[in-house]
């Protein structure tokens, strides 16, 4: 049985701040004591990036998939962040191949992420994914390893719409893993001065629930941060208060 909380930030849209949130939120996370692993799914490979991790990040992931026959522990890749309780499993330049090549299994496809993470899903109390924004077979993979989606969105109708398409999207896998849901919805760029945003969070909350988190502020301080190689924690006071919102959210799921 896994000890970890394993969640996949994911979203069919790009642009919402998946990268962001997955890497602000590890370190909520491990600020309350909690052992993190951040796990980058997307070939843009910038998970680590955000957190100043710049070094040894072209190998990771799609390495440890490459190697079928389980001759590299996937700790070889595991990188820590330099803050305590937070690591991250970088993409690697590599990821698109085995992607590829996923798809091409006959035996399991849909196993394939599952059994590379092997029993690191044993050494850590939170693992988060950083999904990319198309549906593939890989994506598949994110979907059978998870107990559920955190998933960021701007208070606008594309957004919004693309949660539906997610939903759909996601339906088949629901089959095969009972536990997979959307457990948290997290509105990103909000501005609370403009109708619509107001209009759509309102929606939402009404719909949802305490499925919708409190708002992340319209701010450049997270874009400021991430390419400082901080975290929002290390970097902007005020905002970090709405990462930690959600990281809240996330403790209580």
């Amino acid at each position: 049985m896994s000890k970890a909380m394993i969640l996949a930030v994911c979203n069919e849209k790009g642009g919402v701040g998946k990268t962001s949130i997955t890497a602000n939120a590890g370190h909520g996370l491990s600020r309350h004591g909690k052992k993190v692993i951040l796990v980058d799914c997307d070939p843009q490979n910038h998970l680590a990036w955000f957190l100043g991790v710049r070094e040894k990040i072209e190998v990771g992931l799609g390495d440890k998939l490459l190697d079928e026959e389980n001759r590299l522990p996937l700790g070889k890749f595991i990188i820590p962040t330099g803050r305590p309780g937070l690591d991250v499993l970088p993409a690697g330049n590599s990821l698109p191949l085995a992607i590829r090549e996923i798809s091409k299994r006959m035996i399991a496809p849909e196993q394939a992420l599952t059994e590379a993470m092997g029993d690191t899903v044993e050494q850590y109390d939170y693992i988060l994914l950083d999904v990319k924004p198309t549906w593939d077979p890989f994506t598949v993979n994110c979907m059978m390893l998870v107990s559920g989606l955190i998933c960021p969105l701007h208070m606008d109708w594309p957004s919004v719409d693309s949660l539906g398409k997610l939903t759909q999207h996601m339906a088949p896998s629901q089959k095969y893993n009972n536990k997979l849901e959307i457990r948290l919805l997290v509105p990103n760029q909000y501005d609370a001065r403009e109708i619509m945003p107001r209009k759509i969070f309102a929606g939402l909350k009404e719909r949802l629930g305490d499925k919708v988190c409190g708002p992340i502020r319209k701010s450049v301080k997270i874009r400021d941060a991430s390419g400082a190689g901080k975290s929002i924690y290390e970097w902007d006071e005020e905002v970090a208060q709405d990462i930690e919102g959600v990281v809240r959210k996330i403790l209580q799921i």
